[in-house]
């Protein structure tokens, strides 16, 4: 069981108990007993007595606030997925094509058993064991390539005419198909990213258009983040300065982040900060002692300058880790203002294994004390988020961004990126803040 869920159990149980004894001696309790008793002997088409329970869930955790959330099904394989960084299947990140009804690879995930077959981006898959996936939704289709390690997946699939086309759903669905034997693996999934891939899959952490300047991208906060976010620290501290220039600053890219674990997100200010608090957690019982964790590994090369970027999709523990290295002057933020999600969820397992309960528990502060969530009546002049330091607002428009997606998709699946084209030709946000590392008039 994963450690996020250890300090939950006896929560849990504690919810079991309480739950069967309020629907048994309360009048609200009884009064759902009655409700569930009359759809079972009247109603025309009577449902099945857990889903009628499901349903009263999901409808009394989504009172509570957008964040809480009863995770049951695939939607709970998709979180724990997410915080776990690791899943049993093929290691294939799909699309739906709604002309064709078919789905589409966007990419086969490094290492893992598709990317070792040598499926790639724009692939169709027609079949998995010879049953046709024409109008099977994706989550379904999802299911049938998961199963358990070392079993066999027979998929029939299309190659795209133009393999790695920047989008996978513009690649014509007219090239060669064939039957590809796959073995089910455990596929772990990276949540730190560099700049581009060698041949063995590993990254490539300077710019290939800036080499003075190193790009470390995090995608999400899960269990591993911190130890490969280690990994790619140590891996520039050994860059020998005979083949490098010297390292002018760091990027720590943001964008598109929606969180993940707390803990992840410490651990990584951790890694740049000498000292100081990294980020207040205030709950309901607590609200007038708030807990602060602080920093205590020792920074990162302190007299390297950073620039952390943010969009409107950076949210909850990426949030903390750019409001904690602009407190602390550790770094500069560039880009446009964050999401403002500054609320804590934890992940409680309910009682025969059949759900999860994702409650909003506390929220975070700034090392500041200022807040980061935006309430539902906070407008823009309060201060929720983290907004970009002065001269370093960029928000590219829906095109420009659209193009720098699929570009960036297309440099992180393959190990042949294009040598012509730098990122800092496409992602005005990364040009300016490479700009400022560069300019020893801004150098902090």
């Amino acid at each position: 069981m994963p450690p996020r869920n250890l300090l939950t159990i006896a929560l849990a149980a504690a919810l079991c108990v309480a739950s069967s004894t309020f629907a048994a001696r309360t009048l609200p309790g009884r009064r759902f007993n009655e409700v569930v008793s009359l759809i079972q002997g009247s109603h025309l088409d009577p449902a099945p007595t857990t889903s009628l329970v499901d349903a009263a869930i999901e409808a009394a955790v989504g009172r509570l606030d957008e964040h809480s959330e009863y995770l049951r099904g695939f939607r709970r394989e998709a979180v724990e997925t997410a915080l776990d960084q690791e899943f049993v299947g093929v290691g294939l990140e799909l699309e739906w094509d709604e002309a064709t009804r078919e789905p589409v690879v966007v990419a086969a995930i490094p290492r893992g058993p598709a990317w070792q077959a040598g499926i790639t981006s724009g692939t169709r898959i027609i079949a998995i064991d010879g049953v046709p996936t024409h109008g099977v939704p994706l989550a379904e289709v999802v299911v049938r390539l998961r199963g358990p390690r070392g079993t066999s997946a027979m998929l029939e699939v299309r190659d795209p005419v133009m393999p790695h086309s920047l989008d996978p759903l513009v690649a014509p669905p007219t090239g060669t198909t064939r039957v590809v034997p796959i073995v089910r693996d455990l596929v772990r999934m990276e949540s730190v990213l560099g700049d581009r891939r060698m041949a063995d899959g590993s990254w490539l952490w300077r710019l290939s258009d800036a080499p003075d300047v190193a790009l470390v991208r995090i995608i999400g906060f899960g269990e591993h983040t911190a130890a490969e976010f280690r990994t790619a620290l140590e891996a520039l501290a050994r860059d020998d300065e005979t083949t490098h220039p010297p390292l002018r600053g760091l990027v720590l890219d943001l964008r598109d982040n929606p969180g993940g674990l707390l803990t992840a997100a410490v651990e990584v200010c951790d890694h740049l900060l000498e000292e100081g608090v990294i980020v207040t957690t205030r709950s309901r019982d607590g609200g007038s002692t708030p807990q602060a964790r602080h920093a205590t590994t020792g920074g990162w090369h302190a007299d390297v300058p950073i620039v952390v970027l943010v969009d409107g999709l950076t949210s909850s523990a990426a949030e903390i880790v750019a409001a904690c290295l602009q407190d602390h002057r550790r770094a500069v933020v560039a880009g446009s203002r964050t999401y403002g999600k500054g609320t804590v969820q934890s992940i409680l397992p309910l009682g025969g294994g059949e759900g999860l309960l994702k409650l909003t528990t506390a929220e975070y502060l700034r090392p500041s004390g200022e807040r980061l969530h935006r309430g539902s009546h906070d407008g823009d002049e309060a201060p929720w988020g983290v907004t970009p330091d002065a001269g370093l607002e960029c928000a590219p428009t829906r095109a420009a961004l659209d193009r720098l997606r699929a570009w960036r998709r297309r440099r992180d699946t393959s190990v042949s990126a294009d040598p012509t084209t730098g990122p800092c030709a496409i992602d005005d946000v990364l040009a300016r803040a490479v700009s400022r590392l560069q300019d020893p008039v801004h150098d902090d």
